[in-house]
């Protein structure tokens, strides 16, 4: 009795294990990384939210306290300038009396000058009057006696005698007093007019300094208003800088969150694909096991049959290692496929997509081929295969999952086709045994189903 051996793992196969526990891995640091990126994105955007508020509650601030300081400084502009036109309206006022008295005194001086020169004029005449004397008085004493009669005559010349002594005395008395309080007028009236215009002077000495006080003053709270104007400016133009960098820093955040969650979708696809991939792999792992699984037939024979059946078994398996010879440099590409998932998706999805096409082709040209070989060698040999009893088939190993230790990339065949057919061409059929032709079907769609968008 021969003992039936299981398979072993190759070194290709747990070279394709590692390589797939090296992909998951990369995917894995990779969701990681753009999970840790998301965080400090979140983390730095909370933090200059945090700062831009606390920085407009501040200018909030420094405008009010601004706003509140110009309004004072305007306050105190309109009190000033009330002032002022109040101090002018008043000194106008003044001004206004004292023209007023002026002239009134004007008008004085001119009428007691008018008055003197009357007295003077009155005086003269009376002087020059007096003068005549007594020519003029008999005249007229002649003319009452002619009116009144003779009778009344002499009281009447003593009368007038008399009072021609007092006139002269009394007319020079009035007028000496006339002269004198003329004089005291004049006098009166030059001193109030000279200290009228001094008056006017200093007033008007006064004004000037005031309005140059008042001028100066103007100027100086206007520049402070530019002044303030300009910081207020200034605070509003960085104000509206920090706004639109807040504006861009937002659209950055937002873009590196759609761009995380493209990544996510992305991953998430991807390991859809992995699993779809697992469940083909899974269904072409079968599939090798039923269409290329040798069933050892025991021999009957004595030790010649035994010596047959040595170099069939040598020959099969010389042709089995040629054939993974020639098969085993084609299985790159699905390394380098499945290792460019972490470079660039563009290349994953055209990569998988060509995959899929060439395996579907390779299975209907080896499927083909190989049922073709084997009908013929079976006709061809069938006398041999009769008189050998069939062994017991070699249990296979439980189908791997995906990422486990018994897991086993299956060969795909992609530019070596030619010699894989010929080496299967050359292939001795009578030692193997093929189930039934339900399981030697490849399960249509498995690989269609999987492939990329």
């Amino acid at each position: 009795m021969r003992k039936s051996k299981k398979p072993q793992p190759s070194n290709a196969e747990s070279l394709e294990r590692r390589n797939w526990g090296n992909v998951f891995n990369l995917l894995v640091q990779m969701v990681r990384h753009q999970q840790n990126q998301l965080q400090s994105f979140a983390n730095q955007k909370k933090f200059l939210e945090d700062r831009l508020q606390m920085q407009n509650e501040r200018w909030a601030s420094d405008v009010k306290l601004y706003k509140d300081q110009i309004s004072q400084v305007k306050m105190f502009l309109i009190f000033e300038e009330k002032k002022r036109l109040f101090e002018s309206a008043k000194a106008d006022l003044m001004m206004g009396s004292k023209h007023r008295e002026a002239s009134v005194l004007k008008w004085i001086l001119d009428s007691t000058k008018d008055d003197l020169e009357d007295f003077k004029a009155g005086f003269e005449y009376l002087s020059h009057k007096s003068s005549k004397g007594e020519g003029q008085v008999t005249v007229l004493k002649d003319t009452d006696k002619r009116r009144k009669g003779t009778a009344s005559s002499g009281s009447k010349s003593s009368c007038n005698t008399s009072e021609k002594e007092k006139c002269p005395g009394e007319i020079n008395d009035e007028l000496r007093q006339l002269k004198d309080e003329c004089e005291k007028l004049a006098s009166e009236k030059n001193s109030e007019l000279l200290a009228l215009l001094a008056e006017k002077n200093f007033v008007w000495n006064q004004f000037k300094i005031m309005e140059t006080d008042y001028a100066n003053k103007l100027r100086s709270k206007q520049d402070e208003v530019e002044k303030a104007n300009e910081k207020i400016s200034i605070l509003i133009s960085s104000m509206e800088q920090l706004q639109s960098d807040n504006n861009k820093k937002d659209g950055r955040v937002s873009e590196l969150e759609s761009k995380v969650a493209d990544m996510e979708e992305e991953a998430k696809r991807l390991n859809k694909e992995i699993s779809g991939l697992s469940v083909e792999l899974e269904s072409l792992r079968k599939f090798k096991n039923n269409q290329v699984k040798p069933v050892l037939n025991r021999c009957t024979a004595g030790t010649n049959d035994s010596g047959i059946t040595e170099s069939n078994r040598s020959r099969r398996n010389t042709t089995l290692n040629k054939e993974k010879e020639v098969c085993t440099p084609n299985e790159q590409p699905i390394l380098s496929c499945f290792t460019a998932i972490t470079n660039d998706s563009g290349i994953i999805k055209s990569n998988r997509s060509r995959r899929s096409t060439t395996l579907n082709k390779e299975k209907e040209v080896c499927t083909s081929d190989v049922h073709a070989s084997t009908s013929t060698n079976f006709s061809e040999k069938g006398k041999r295969s009769l008189k050998r009893k069939e062994s017991p088939v070699i249990s296979s190993f439980e189908t791997p999952k995906l990422f486990t230790s018994s897991f086993k990339v299956p060969k795909v065949f992609f530019t070596g086709n030619k010699s894989c057919l010929k080496s299967r061409r050359k292939l001795n059929v009578d030692v193997f045994s093929f189930k039934d032709s339900d399981n030697d079907q490849l399960p249509s769609g498995g690989l269609n189903k999987t492939r990329l968008k």
